[in-house]
């Protein structure tokens, strides 16, 4: 493939027109309204459609760009005005307002909402005329359509590669029952007004559990249980014959018909857009196969780049992967099931509907989803009963009617296994196998986790015991 036929592949388009007029900064601001929201006000999440990943959280971050480097929002505003309008030519400058969000580690998000725009023809034009003869024929006022909220998220990484996202989300509304962030446009070059990638996402109704949850009754609280079991049960029915990243190379024929491309796990920075179509594709691998190749990846990439390799550490995690498969903990033949990665509760949003039930209105932050081996995702979601979204909850008998509510939509099986000690360890081993050892923090861990494994199995604690 061509540059130039990538360079047209690279921005994605609804059907909503598209002027080709240039993209320029504007120069009035003063037009411009921002919203600094806080912590406490839920506006960013009540509006239709989406709302943030890292940044569910709503808070403002006023260190965000000293900390990541970026360009301040005070001047980078501007741009986003101007590719909000070259997006949406007829909407003008007073329309659009600009949420400011919490920096994501990944990510940096604005939030957008578009008011109806306003007609720049004199009322007794024949335009204005017709729409007003129309309503009184009907006999209905003409009402002024709601306003439309978006996210523009502008990835500060080329690890997460906006192509991939595209081929995740595309997936998932296709494959999978809960609702997730629907993409709007997406430019995977720096040819435009904000001079990097962007995607343009609706934003997803509801709040953040995590800011949600001191407010719910019991009911209520068993209700979100039961929704986020079922999307644990029903992402564990998605799999693949190869562990890795879904391939930005899919075609909507393949995300939606079952023909999935999969990539193996990224080690290190990820590759450029142009790079992406000539991307190697994951063959079929057993299960010990896919750990022991991952462990070899993260050890030449540390000794190719000069950096210490911790053979120790590798070769203790190539030991504590060969034990787990021999002693049938993880089957060699099993499929790879799809993994979010961060189902945390700042990641779920929730609308209440009634004095005893909510509703889930989105999954969000899928930038670290792959396939892989089962017992990743055999991990049941602790903070409600045992993290901090629990502290303000209230005593034992309550949070174990949770855990009952989770273990009915899950099984006993999957409930049990959930906490079984070698998985625990074989989970937190699995997260240094994709993201490698970058830090003398990272060092202590897998240095903890060794140690408690040959804890694990000497003496009465034997491996499968």
């Amino acid at each position: 493939m061509t540059m130039t036929a990538q360079k047209k592949d690279s921005v994605c388009s609804t059907p909503e027109d598209i002027s080709s007029r240039s993209i320029q900064p504007s120069s009035r601001e003063a037009n411009l309204r921002v919203i600094a929201v806080t912590a406490t006000s839920p506006k960013l999440h009540d509006d239709d459609d989406e709302q943030t990943d890292d940044d569910a959280s709503s808070t403002v971050s006023p260190t965000s760009t000293l900390e990541y480097n970026q360009e301040s929002f005070s001047s980078f505003q501007a741009k986003v005005t101007a590719l909000i309008l070259h997006l949406f030519p007829s909407h003008t400058e007073r329309a659009i307002t600009l949420e400011r969000t919490t920096a994501g580690a990944h990510t940096r998000i604005i939030g957008i909402t578009l008011s109806e725009p306003q007609s720049r023809l004199p009322w007794y034009s024949v335009e204005n005329m017709r729409a007003q003869l129309s309503a009184c024929v009907r006999g209905r006022t003409q009402r002024p359509s709601k306003p439309k909220t978006y996210i523009l998220r502008i990835p500060r990484i080329t690890a997460h590669n906006l192509h991939h996202q595209v081929a995740t989300l595309t997936y998932l509304k296709h494959n999978f029952a809960a609702p997730v962030p629907s993409i709007v446009r997406f430019d995977s070059s720096a040819d435009n007004a904000l001079g990097r990638p962007y995607m343009l996402q609706r934003r997803l109704a509801g709040q953040p559990l995590a800011q949600l949850w001191s407010s719910l009754n019991q009911a209520q609280r068993m209700c979100a249980t039961r929704c986020i079991a079922e999307v644990v049960r029903d992402m564990a029915k998605l799999t693949s014959r190869c562990g890795g990243i879904i391939s930005a190379r899919n075609t909507t024929h393949d995300l939606t018909t079952g023909f999935l491309r999969v990539e193996p796990v990224p080690v290190g920075p990820g590759s450029d857009v142009t790079e992406i179509y000539a991307a190697r594709l994951a063959a079929p691998q057993t299960t010990r196969e896919f750990l022991l190749e991952l462990i070899e990846r993260q050890r030449c990439y540390a000794r190719d780049r000069g950096n210490p390799t911790f053979e120790d550490i590798w070769d203790g995690f190539v030991d504590m992967t060969n034990k787990l498969v021999d002693a049938g903990l993880i089957p060699d033949t099993d499929a790879f099931h799809l993994v979010h990665g961060d189902l945390q509760s700042r990641n779920l949003l929730f609308a209440v509907t009634s004095p005893a039930t909510v509703r889930l209105t989105g999954v969000l932050d899928w930038d670290s989803v792959l396939f892989a081996p089962k017992f990743v995702g055999m991990c049941a979601p602790s903070f409600l009963w045992s993290g901090n979204d629990a502290d303000e909850f209230g005593e034992g008998a309550d949070k174990a009617e949770l855990e009952r509510v989770f273990e009915d939509v899950v099984g006993e099986t999957f409930y049990r296994e959930s906490y079984r000690r070698e998985y625990a360890l074989a989970r937190r081993m699995f997260s240094f196998l994709v993201k490698g050892i970058r830090s003398r923090a990272d060092v202590f861990l897998c240095e903890v986790v060794l140690e408690k494994w040959a804890h694990l199995k000497s003496g009465s604690n034997q491996v499968g015991g």
